[in-house]
């Protein structure tokens, strides 16, 4: 079967969220990611270009990343 839309939105440390996303993208192949990533502290916040590139390993299209408005705390990373 084909799943179209894989969407995380869990309250873990960035790179611990990727790692499940990416053990399940692997088994399902959706055709669209959407996920929220936490970005509670600065050294997080550091860390984004290299949190994208692991995303790009295993997403099924191009990658954007966004920040989301409430608290400037999330960014939604979306694949297509």
């Amino acid at each position: 079967q084909q799943v179209d839309l894989l969407a995380s939105d869990m309250n873990l440390h960035p790179g611990l969220a990727i790692k499940y996303v990416e053990y399940l993208a692997r088994q399902l192949y959706p055709r669209y990611l959407v996920l929220t990533l936490k970005m509670n502290n600065a050294q997080v916040e550091s860390e984004i270009p290299a949190l994208l590139q692991q995303v790009r390993r295993f997403a099924p299209g191009e990658v954007y990343a966004r920040q989301l408005p409430s608290n400037r705390s999330e960014i939604t990373v979306i694949s297509q």
